[in-house]
This record gives C-alpha cells, sequence and structure tokens, in this order.
C-alpha cells in the first residue's frame, strides 16, 4: 500500500508524525513524506521516501510580516499560502504515483488541495488537540476578526484554491476547526477539552508518538547528585527575555541544578546574572532530558506534557497562549503537575515555590504512574499505523 504524509513545514509537526510512519513501513507500506528541505534528516531516519516541497513559513512568505504585528488574523493566510505552494509539488510527484491514501497534518492545507484534486482518501493527523464543532480554535477569536483585511484577503485565496483544486473552500474555520470522517491525534484522550464530545469511531487518540530523533546528542545531565529541573519555553514563541532573570531568582539559593533551552534568539549575555547551579543552552535533545531530570517547567505545550507523561516528569506549567491554558489545566485536574496562570502572576516567589512542588509532592509521581503505564501498554505510533491502516481497508 502507497501511504502519502503531508505536513507543514514544522519541525514539531514533522517529529509527531515520524514515529507514526516509521511504524507503517515497518508493516510493509510504502511511505512518501512531504515537507520542507531542512527537514529531510529527519525523515529519512525513518526510512521513509522524503520529497521537498516549497515552504513559504520558513521563508517569510506571504503575510508572514504582517503576522508580527497580528498573529490571529495573518495565520489564515501563512497556512493557505504554505499550501498554495506546496501542493503545486506534491501534485506533481503524486500524479504519476497515486496513494492509496493521503495522512494530511491538520494544519497542511496542501494536503487537503491534493486529496481533492487527485480524489484520493484522507485522514487528518492532529499534532495538537482534536477540532470539531465543541471545541476549536476558533471560538477564542475575537469578534471582527473575520472583517480584517488579513482575513478578507485568506478568504480570496481559499475561494481560488478550491477552483483550481476541488474539494471545500478552506476558510479559516475549515483550516483550524473541521475534521474528516477518521482523524488520528496524537494525544491521551484525557488530556482532550470537551473528550465526550469526540467519538471513536471518527477519532483516534493514538497518545504521544515517542522515537528516536536524527542527530540527537546524547544527554546525561549533571553528575553532582542533586535533583535537576529542565526550562524550556518550546522552539516557536520562545523568545521571552523578560522570563528567565525571574526564574533565575527563583532557583539561586536552591540546591538544585537547572538546565534551560532558551532558544537561539536570546543570548545569556543578555539575561542578567547567571546563578551558578544554572547552564544555559540553545536547544537539549528533549527526549534525551526527559529521561534524566527530577522537574519540567514546561509553557505546557501538548507534546511537551505528552511527552513529560511518557517519561514520568511532573511539570510546572507556565502557559503562553491558546490551548497551553487548556492543557496546564488538564495537568492540574490530573494531580501530575501545578501551573502559573497570567504574566502578572509569575514571580520568583511562586516559580521557586512551585519548582519545590514538582521536585517535593510525591503524589504528581504517583498519579504519573498510573498514567505512563496505560500510555506505554495501549498508546504510540504502533497502534496509530494500525488504526490507519484499518480504516482504509474497511472504507475503500
Amino acid at each position: 500500500m502507497h501511504i502519502a504524509y503531508i505536513s507543514m513545514g514544522a519541525m514539531g509537526h514533522v517529529l509527531a508524525a515520524l514515529p507514526f510512519c516509521g511504524e507503517l513501513k515497518k508493516m510493509g507500506h510504502r511511505v512518501s513524506f512531504f515537507t520542507a528541505e531542512f527537514l529531510r534528516e529527519q525523515v529519512e531516519a525513518f526510512g521513509v521516501d522524503f520529497y521537498p516541497v516549497e515552504s513559504p513559513l520558513n521563508k517569510g512568505g506571504k503575510g508572514d510580516k504582517n503576522a508580527l504585528e497580528n498573529l490571529l488574523a495573518e495565520l489564515p493566510m501563512r497556512f493557505l499560502n504554505e499550501g498554495a505552494c506546496g501542493v503545486k509539488d506534491i501534485i506533481k510527484v503524486l500524479e504519476n504515483d497515486k496513494p492509496d491514501l493521503i495522512v494530511n497534518d491538520k494544519m497542511a492545507v496542501a494536503g487537503r488541495l491534493a486529496a481533492s484534486y487527485l480524489n484520493v482518501p484522507i485522514i487528518l493527523f492532529f499534532t495538537s488537540f482534536a477540532a470539531n464543532e465543541v471545541f476549536n480554535e476558533t471560538l477564542q477569536w475575537p469578534e471582527g476578526i473575520e472583517e480584517t483585511p488579513a482575513r478578507k484577503e485568506a478568504l480570496k485565496l481559499a475561494e481560488d484554491l478550491q477552483k483550481q483544486y476541488g474539494g471545500k473552500v478552506l476558510t479559516p474555520y475549515e483550516i483550524f476547526a473541521s475534521y474528516t470522517d477518521f482523524n488520528i491525534v496524537t494525544v491521551d484522550k484525557r488530556f482532550q477539552p470537551c473528550a465526550e464530545t469526540f467519538p471513536d469511531d471518527k477519532f483516534f487518540f493514538a497518545g504521544p508518538q515517542i522515537a528516536q530523533r536524527a542527530g540527537e546528542a546524547e544527554w546525561e545531565g549533571p553528575s553532582n547528585g542533586k535533583k535537576t529541573v529542565y526550562a524550556s519555553l518550546g522552539t516557536v514563541f520562545n523568545n521571552q527575555p523578560w522570563f528567565w532573570p525571574i526564574l533565575f531568582d527563583a532557583v539561586k539559593d536552591l540546591d538544585i541544578n537547572l538546565i534551560c533551552s532558551i532558544g537561539s534568539m536570546l543570548k545569556p549575555e543578555d539575561l542578567g546574572e547567571i546563578p551558578a547551579n544554572v547552564s544555559l543552552h540553545a536547544f537539549l535533545p528533549q527526549l534525551k532530558v526527559l529521561q534524566n531530570i527530577d522537574g519540567f517547567v514546561s509553557h505546557a505545550g501538548i507534546g511537551s506534557i505528552m511527552e513529560a507523561t511518557w517519561f514520568g516528569v511532573p511539570t510546572l506549567d507556565i502557559p503562553q497562549m491558546g490551548d497551553q491554558f487548556d492543557t496546564a489545566k488538564k495537568v492540574a485536574e490530573l494531580g501530575i503537575g501545578t501551573g502559573i496562570f497570567g504574566r502578572e502572576n509569575i514571580t520568583s516567589e511562586k516559580l521557586r515555590a512551585g519548582i519545590l512542588d514538582i521536585l517535593e509532592n510525591p503524589k504528581y509521581r504517583e498519579n504519573l504512574a498510573v498514567i505512563q503505564k496505560d500510555m506505554h501498554d495501549n498508546m504510540g505510533p504502533g497502534n496509530a499505523a494500525k488504526a490507519a491502516v484499518k480504516w482504509l481497508e474497511e472504507h475503500k
């Protein structure tokens, strides 16, 4: 069976999909993976066929400049423009090598356009929370946003793409809130908001997709015998220079190690005095780190929370936007970590108390152990791959 996987050109989205694609390959299926060129090494490490597509998201494409000024208004244009460029490369390949199935990253417009044009069945692959009429990002959009010039421009492009490739007009609602006949979600259903509204025959909650990543260095952590806390604000919106000095002040007198992943935009010299028990890195191999630490100060991105739960690490969550707040609330409800909500509430005193809480309160690790065992026994890329193939065989 030939399965095409189409992703937007974003590292987090691709990493979440590759274990699933690797399992399809192990099952004997041929997998063609379409994404941005800079992700070639990651894709080929899983033994699947890599095909590069043009990715304006990584080159400052149309709409990107204004996105910095009005992110919510500009996002639909960013995704539509990425899709409009990428679908041309995809169709060039797949017209002469038609797949049995397209599995499409939820946010990758190109996959939906290609599936319509080629008349191929499609499964949506959610690398974050599932969406439906009850729970989706559009419900939090401010009133009047659809009347902004950026949204009107996006709608015009969506209508042009529909005329060219068929299918639905990919309005902002269709991009962010729609689903298809079968959907795979890389989230444990316990964490899904409004979980009861997502029927099992349409949504397969596969849980975290954990597998070794290409090019990751080994990481063992400090050897001084002290407890170690890892801090990261993710790989996208991590340019937060105000946060780190507050965190450093919180831990400077604690008998622990703090390992920080600050991203590539910040420089250590711009963050004030660095305490002796703190080390700074642009990026770290997060899966390796999570296997060697005692607590995680996180931005509450669902991918990071799934990984932390898989490895049994309690989190202190500092959500910044959108569904990160939903994730942090679920962590607290499940008793596997705690959170600080709202920038105005982030003080060194509260951070210190939160860090000590996740390090010293045994209830977090007790609750994590139960969920972790269920994840390891019943979730992961193998089950996701089998679910996709089963659905296709039943719906041919």
